[in-house]
């Protein structure tokens, strides 16, 4: 997925295993991409617990994946 300055994306994490229930590994965080540059994309939490917060994610990050513990990440492109 290709980034823009503008954009906002989500942060969605599912975990089906009970001893993650109510933890943030089901969580949904709303993002918006504030800066491009040449590796990182600068992103500012619009919406969830995060809320305020900012972060880096890599260009080369995977639209879905799981960790160790199964829990799903996915980022889906809510507005261009």
């Amino acid at each position: 997925m290709e980034l823009v300055k503008g954009n906002i994306i989500k942060q969605i994490k599912k975990n089906e295993n009970s001893d993650f229930a109510g933890t943030c590994a089901n969580s949904e965080l709303t993002y918006k991409v504030v800066r491009v540059n040449s590796k990182t994309y600068g992103l500012v939490c619009i919406g969830g617990y995060m809320q305020g917060t900012r972060c880096n994610l890599c260009k080369n990050f995977k639209e879905s994946s799981v960790d160790v513990y199964g829990t799903t990440t996915e980022w889906v492109l809510v507005q261009q």
